[in-house]
């Protein structure tokens, strides 16, 4: 009788571990959610997309039960998604709401970003509102690695130059952590989107749009990530169509263009009355473009044919950080490879960066290496300044890498020797890799 209860018991304990694998190899696959809002209660649905999902038809994603869309336009003050083009372009062709959204840099003036948007992101007839993407990520992983106030205030810049621009108040995404420390309370004019994938909203939260999960598989996208993310929108297909711009309601246009027609008599008359101080400010002007031309932080660093094809596509912004031009210069090296695929061998290397330093890198590199190229490019070209200065050079950025390497790495100062070298390796094998192509 004893057997036969233990081989019952057994029996059981083995279907439900079964039941149990089987229900989180479903949840994982995408084909059971945890969160499935009704749709008798939120019928407007969309997604988001991103370089992730790679080449899109845009024909077949608009037939899968979705009324909008929100494509990634731009990361912080230079990077643009290498597939927004082609998404903002061919996405018009459908029947859907389209938006652009920015994902909002810790690194980067507030103004700097909102430019990168303007440049990128051409206003049209029925867009939806810009979004403002705000999460932690890298090496800002909780509120205690930012300046909390700083943030805010370029965040505010940002909302207001996009305002301003596109004549609609900006969205911002955010994440239950992001909203608790960074925007409750703050932007209340600014419609929120709330990333909750395992639970509903809470009750307390006014928001207008949910991510409401981020494994979904849809049809018409042939990207690295099979998955993509589902969204609900808190109202009704008009509702939504009412947020949308609407280029052709020319009030705001025609006091536009009065102002500027008025704007623009003066300033005629300005020049008239003092047309000497300009010639010779013009001149002066001139004289310093001259004398600024080609400074480039990254000369001398970045070696030559590989700095040369990079400025080709993008200019000097900013010639007084190393660590911001760096920056750019990942930015188009994750472009440039990424369209094709990176290798075996530097996807491991990159990889193995990630795992070994996390204490500068985060967790985000290791598992998403190519994404997080920028911030390898960064740390690699500062600390190659600082060592060909004999340590003159960055010392503040090299003593707070001691300090992140104390409290959350190994202490041992060789350690960003040996991280240094690692990197090294890493871009040399990448800049082999843009000369061969």
């Amino acid at each position: 009788m004893k057997k036969e209860m233990g081989k019952s018991v057994v029996f059981v304990i083995t279907a439900l571990a079964a039941v149990v694998i089987a229900a989180a190899l479903m949840l994982y696959f995408g084909v059971i959610h945890i969160n499935n809002p009704g749709k008798g209660e939120f019928p407007v649905r969309g997604v988001d997309v991103s370089s992730y999902q790679g080449e899109i038809d845009w024909n077949e994603l608009s037939k899968q039960k979705i009324d909008f869309a929100y494509i990634k336009a731009t990361e912080g003050s230079s990077h643009v998604d290498p597939y927004f083009a082609d998404n903002w372009n061919n996405s018009k062709e459908t029947e859907l709401c389209i938006g652009a959204y920015h994902f909002f840099s810790f690194e980067s003036a507030g103004e700097d970003q909102a430019k990168n948007v303007i440049g990128t992101v051409d206003k049209r007839d029925n867009m939806l509102p810009i979004v403002i993407d705000v999460e932690y990520y890298g090496n800002f992983k909780t509120e205690s690695d930012i300046d909390v106030s700083k943030i805010k205030k370029e965040l505010r810049s940002m909302i207001d130059c996009l305002t301003e621009e596109y004549g609609a108040t900006p969205v911002i995404y955010v994440s239950s952590d992001t909203y608790n420390t960074i925007v409750k309370d703050e932007f209340t004019d600014c419609p929120l989107w709330y990333r909750s994938v395992y639970s509903s909203v809470p009750k307390d939260i006014d928001w207008t749009f949910w991510q409401y999960s981020n494994r979904h598989v849809l049809s018409g996208y042939k990207g690295k990530e099979k998955f993509i993310d589902m969204n609900v929108f808190n109202g009704s297909k008009e509702e939504l169509l009412s947020m949308c711009l609407k280029e052709s309601d020319s009030d705001n246009e025609e006091a536009t263009s009065e102002q500027s027609t008025s704007e623009a008599a003066e300033a005629a008359s300005e020049v008239e009355e003092s047309a000497s101080e300009a010639t010779e400010l013009a001149s002066e002007e001139a004289s310093v473009t001259t004398e600024s031309a080609g400074e480039d932080p990254l000369k001398d660093l970045v070696a030559d044919d590989i700095l040369e094809k990079f400025r080709a596509s993008r200019p000097v912004m900013n010639p007084d950080s190393i660590s911001d031009e760096a920056r750019a210069l990942g930015h188009w090296v994750q472009e440039t490879i990424g369209k094709v695929g990176f290798p075996g061998d530097i996807k491991e290397k990159g990889e193995s960066i990630g795992r070994s330093y996390e204490f500068r890198f985060g967790t985000d590199v290791s598992n998403n290496f190519d994404n997080n190229i920028p911030s390898m490019y960064s740390v690699y070209y500062t600390l190659k300044d600082y060592y060909n200065s004999d340590g003159k050079n960055n010392k503040e950025y090299y003593d707070d890498l001691i300090i992140d390497n104390e409290d959350l790495g190994n202490g041992d100062p060789e350690n960003i020797k040996d991280m240094y070298s690692d990197l090294q390796e890493f871009i040399s094998m990448c800049n082999s890799l843009i000369r061969e192509r």
